[in-house]
Protein backbone atom coordinates (compact mmCIF):
# COMPACT_ATOMS: atom_id res chain seq x y z
CA UNK A 1 0.00 0.00 0.00
CA UNK A 2 1.48 3.49 -0.98
CA UNK A 3 -0.77 5.34 1.61
CA UNK A 4 -3.48 4.91 3.78
CA UNK A 5 -5.16 7.29 6.39
CA UNK A 6 -7.69 5.83 8.60
CA UNK A 7 -8.46 2.68 7.16
CA UNK A 8 -10.53 0.20 8.06
CA UNK A 9 -10.98 -2.85 6.44
CA UNK A 10 -14.04 -5.69 7.38
CA UNK A 11 -11.88 -9.53 6.51
CA UNK A 12 -14.58 -11.04 7.71
CA UNK A 13 -14.83 -13.34 4.24
CA UNK A 14 -11.35 -14.21 4.74
CA UNK A 15 -10.58 -14.73 8.42
CA UNK A 16 -14.29 -15.02 9.94
CA UNK A 17 -13.11 -11.40 12.01
CA UNK A 18 -16.32 -9.50 13.43
CA UNK A 19 -14.59 -6.46 13.87
CA UNK A 20 -12.65 -4.38 11.35
CA UNK A 21 -9.15 -4.54 10.92
CA UNK A 22 -6.94 -1.21 10.65
CA UNK A 23 -4.58 -1.01 7.45
CA UNK A 24 -1.53 0.83 7.62
CA UNK A 25 0.90 2.19 4.61
CA UNK A 26 4.28 0.59 6.27
CA UNK A 27 4.11 -3.30 8.00
CA UNK A 28 4.42 -2.01 11.56
CA UNK A 29 5.44 -5.95 12.48
CA UNK A 30 7.78 -8.10 10.77
CA UNK A 31 7.45 -11.42 12.45
CA UNK A 32 3.60 -11.86 11.09
CA UNK A 33 3.71 -15.39 9.54
CA UNK A 34 0.36 -16.04 8.51
CA UNK A 35 -0.53 -14.38 4.91
CA UNK A 36 -3.39 -12.55 6.30
CA UNK A 37 -1.72 -10.67 9.54
CA UNK A 38 -0.33 -8.05 7.44
CA UNK A 39 -0.77 -4.31 8.16
CA UNK A 40 -0.03 -3.22 5.09
CA UNK A 41 -1.71 -6.23 2.46
CA UNK A 42 -5.53 -5.57 1.33
CA UNK A 43 -7.06 -8.79 0.29
CA UNK A 44 -9.51 -9.39 -2.89
CA UNK A 45 -13.08 -10.11 -1.06
CA UNK A 46 -12.17 -7.45 1.63
CA UNK A 47 -14.44 -4.75 2.17
CA UNK A 48 -13.28 -1.00 3.18
CA UNK A 49 -15.30 0.01 6.36
CA UNK A 50 -14.07 3.70 6.38
CA UNK A 51 -11.09 5.65 5.61
CA UNK A 52 -8.92 6.12 2.33
CA UNK A 53 -5.81 4.51 0.47
CA UNK A 54 -3.71 4.02 -2.58
CA UNK A 55 -2.50 1.03 -3.27
CA UNK A 56 -1.12 -1.44 -6.16
CA UNK A 57 -2.72 -4.61 -7.02
CA UNK A 58 -0.26 -7.48 -6.89
CA UNK A 59 -2.10 -10.19 -8.69
CA UNK A 60 -6.26 -10.42 -10.24
CA UNK A 61 -8.49 -13.38 -10.31
CA UNK A 62 -7.04 -16.76 -8.89
CA UNK A 63 -3.78 -15.51 -8.47
CA UNK A 64 -4.79 -14.06 -5.59
CA UNK A 65 -5.51 -15.75 -1.83
CA UNK A 66 -9.12 -15.42 -2.33
CA UNK A 67 -9.17 -17.00 -5.94
CA UNK A 68 -6.99 -19.69 -4.55
CA UNK A 69 -9.64 -20.19 -1.66
CA UNK A 70 -12.38 -20.08 -4.42
CA UNK A 71 -10.70 -22.47 -6.69
CA UNK A 72 -10.30 -25.01 -4.10
CA UNK A 73 -13.68 -24.91 -2.44
CA UNK A 74 -15.16 -25.54 -6.05
CA UNK A 75 -12.76 -28.70 -7.01
CA UNK A 76 -15.15 -31.25 -8.22
CA UNK A 77 -12.57 -33.85 -7.81
CA UNK A 78 -12.27 -33.91 -3.63
CA UNK A 79 -12.23 -37.13 -2.00
CA UNK A 80 -14.48 -37.25 0.43
CA UNK A 81 -13.03 -36.85 4.34
CA UNK A 82 -12.74 -39.22 7.30
CA UNK A 83 -16.72 -37.74 8.70
CA UNK A 84 -18.15 -38.29 5.46
CA UNK A 85 -17.00 -42.15 4.91
CA UNK A 86 -18.10 -42.77 8.67
CA UNK A 87 -21.87 -40.80 8.17
CA UNK A 88 -21.71 -43.10 4.97
CA UNK A 89 -21.02 -46.65 6.95
CA UNK A 90 -23.06 -45.93 9.46
CA UNK A 91 -25.97 -44.97 7.05
CA UNK A 92 -25.64 -47.60 4.39
CA UNK A 93 -25.44 -49.70 7.91
CA UNK A 94 -28.66 -48.36 8.82
CA UNK A 95 -30.47 -48.59 5.49
CA UNK A 96 -29.77 -52.93 5.43
CA UNK A 97 -30.92 -53.27 8.79
CA UNK A 98 -34.45 -51.40 7.82
CA UNK A 99 -34.32 -53.85 4.66
CA UNK A 100 -34.25 -57.15 7.02
CA UNK A 101 -36.16 -55.45 10.36
CA UNK A 102 -39.38 -54.23 8.56
CA UNK A 103 -40.19 -57.64 6.47
CA UNK A 104 -39.10 -59.52 9.64
CA UNK A 105 -41.71 -57.55 11.78
CA UNK A 106 -44.21 -57.81 9.59
CA UNK A 107 -43.68 -61.32 9.29
CA UNK A 108 -43.63 -61.50 12.76
CA UNK A 109 -47.10 -59.91 13.49
CA UNK A 110 -49.03 -61.77 10.29
CA UNK A 111 -48.03 -64.74 12.26
CA UNK A 112 -49.15 -63.52 15.71
CA UNK A 113 -51.67 -61.43 14.70
CA UNK A 114 -53.45 -64.23 12.18
CA UNK A 115 -55.73 -66.19 14.97
CA UNK A 116 -57.66 -63.16 15.92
Amino acid sequence: MLSAKDLFVSQAAMTGESMPVEKFAIQRDANAINPLDPDNIVFMGTNVVSGSATAVVLATGNATYFGALASRVTATDRAPTSFQSGVNKVSWLLIRFMFVMVPLVLFINGVTKRGR
